[in-house]
């Protein structure tokens, strides 16, 4: 009956994924094979003010395939949220990273050894201008109290 052979149909399961090696190879060439793939970028960040002064050296390790935009949020993670995303200039040799967030890093820089990427921490130009923040923001607060005094 038809039963029997929807039962053995069930049991024809497609093959296992083959994971990396074939799939991208005439793109890639083989200069990965010889040190396997590499799935974590050791960055290297300088940090610095904006007027020019040295705050500090950071390692960071990121994926491989980190993008921007997941870089400066790691970034952002590694300061505890003292440096947001929209306070980082990046630059590699002088050059600012200034693609869209979902740009590969990798792509971007085209290596991934010895990556050393140059931070300026920008003046927080994002915030709303004073006096225009939410109703409730402590600056605000303070704000009307010296206009009280």
């Amino acid at each position: 009956g038809a039963s029997g052979a929807g039962a053995l149909r069930g049991q024809m399961l497609p093959p296992p994924p083959v994971f990396g090696r074939r799939a991208g190879k005439s793109a890639r060439g083989n200069k990965d094979e010889a040190h396997g793939e590499t799935t974590e970028l050791r960055l290297e960040v300088e940090v610095w003010k904006q007027e020019g002064s040295f705050v500090a050296k950071a390692p960071l390790v990121v994926p491989a395939n980190v993008t921007l935009g997941k870089l400066k949020e790691a970034i952002a993670d590694n300061t505890k949220g003292a440096l947001p995303p929209h306070r980082q200039a990046l630059k590699y040799l002088g050059v600012p990273l200034s693609a869209p967030d979902d740009v590969q890093l990798v792509g971007l820089l085209g290596v991934t050894d010895n990556i050393s990427l140059h931070l300026t921490i920008l003046e927080d130009t994002m915030a709303p201008p004073k006096g225009a923040g939410m109703p409730g923001s402590p600056a605000r607060k303070a704000f009307m109290k010296n206009l009280a005094m």
